[in-house]
């Protein structure tokens, strides 16, 4: 299934359990991964933990995909939380899950990472049809999804972003969430230091 707008968040908020694998895509990387790693502490209480996380880049499946099968089948017997997670994954896993989910429960998710794929991918049709598998597209944000991550990276940080500040940093700031975040917890730390009696970001 393909998900949009409002779907996204509250898929990424509280994952549907139905679904076994996640394609997240697009030219916005720092925002596939940011979601991906949202998606992973959803399904294991330690990303760190070797035997809950099972992590393959793209090229190693791409020499040998039966890796993947085989990592799906051993998760399926142990039972316990964990997840599957593909980066830089390409069309060329295509076929591996589609085996996959023929074969097996979908009690272990697959996180896949991917670059900006075509409305031809047979991995992102693959995704965008099946019920038990969701695409989230990952577009660099503007206008009021941008406005809304400043305001609410600001009141995590507690601070209070001043309507004209939104606006500048609206204006200044595009492209990759990573970049963003950077620069936004640079700006955090600053107004946070300065001694002033509310912690406040203005426009200057």
């Amino acid at each position: 299934m393909k998900l949009t707008g409002k779907k996204v968040s509250e898929f990424l908020r509280q994952p549907d359990l139905g679904v076994g694998s996640v394609l997240l895509y697009g030219p916005d990387q720092g925002l596939v991964r940011e979601r991906a790693k949202l998606l992973m502490l959803k399904c294991v209480s330690n990303p760190d933990d070797p035997f809950a996380v099972t992590e393959f880049t793209g090229p190693a499946l791409k020499q040998d995909p039966r890796l993947l099968y085989d990592a799906a089948y051993s998760m399926s017997l142990g039972g316990s939380a964990s997840v599957i997670t593909i980066r830089d994954a390409g069309d060329y896993v295509t076929e591996t899950i589609v085996g996959i989910f023929e074969q097996h429960s979908t009690a272990w998710p697959i996180i896949i990472e991917a670059g900006d794929l075509s409305p031809r991918s047979g991995l992102r049709k693959l995704h965008e049809n099946s019920g038990e598998m969701a695409s989230i597209a990952c577009y660099p944000e503007e206008g009021r999804a941008l406005e809304s991550f400043i305001k609410d990276f600001m009141a995590e940080e507690k601070l209070l972003v001043e309507p004209a500040a939104v606006a500048f940093l609206c204006a200044s700031l595009a492209g990759d969430r990573q970049i963003i975040r950077r620069e936004l917890e640079k700006l955090s730390l600053y107004c946070s230091a300065k001694d002033t009696q509310a912690e406040r970001v203005t426009e200057a």
